[in-house]
């Protein structure tokens, strides 16, 4: 399960999905493709383009070689699960960062900015993959601005990965943020004890501490 939390995203790699995404690639081995010949005929890239590509892509750890086919393995985790939000990581959400900064010449001309699929489940995906230490830490420091309280709000945290552990903590929580990012991480939070709440932010109900 992805948990780190990269100060500097890895670019080389990402322009390397990023490549791969925008051919069409990347969602070829994800699903039927296993050999560059079955890249090239699921793409518009040649035959010669897509083996370079595979052997790249399987340098960098993203593909396996399995009895003779390519098999993606768990760096690729994030761009195949769909509704497990802790299974996603990082990489997603910055390979979508990254086509907004391939497009910005674009955008400061008046185009649309690019909107990546899946971007709000990559979004969450990423805030999911925060680090466990220094996510505690920052849950500490907030507890010690409230020594005696015992119920919290906690805004904008739509992985709600803040809220769990308030609530692990003995804390009555409240989870708020937009309907969108709630309805995404809901199936996570099913079982714990998290009350979540759709709203934008402009009524707090009453708590000891926002955070």
């Amino acid at each position: 399960m992805p948990t780190q939390d990269r100060s500097e995203p890895p670019w080389r790699e990402i322009a390397l999905l990023w490549a791969a995404r925008r051919c069409g690639a990347l969602d070829a081995l994800s699903t039927t493709a296993g050999t560059p010949e079955a890249v090239a005929d699921a793409t518009d890239i040649d035959p010669e383009s897509a083996e370079r590509l595979v052997a790249a892509l399987q340098s960098q750890g993203f593909l396996a070689r399995v009895d003779g086919e390519y098999e993606p393995t768990n760096r690729l985790l994030g761009f195949l699960t769909k509704t497990d939000l802790r299974s996603i990581g990082r990489l997603p959400a910055e390979l979508d960062a990254f086509e907004r900064w391939v497009a910005l010449p674009g955008t400061l001309e008046g185009e649309a900015p690019p909107e990546p699929t899946d971007a709000l489940r990559n979004e969450l995906g990423k805030e999911a993959a925060t680090d466990e230490t220094r996510l505690r830490s920052e849950v500490t420091t907030a507890v010690h601005a409230a020594p005696d309280g015992d119920s919290v709000v906690v805004v904008g945290d739509g992985a709600g990965r803040r809220a769990v552990e308030f609530a692990r903590r003995g804390w009555s929580v409240t989870l708020l943020d937009s309907e969108a990012r709630i309805d995404a991480a809901e199936p996570l939070l099913r079982r714990e004890s998290v009350d979540l709440r759709r709203g934008d932010g402009t009524e707090i109900p009453p708590c000891d501490l926002v955070v």
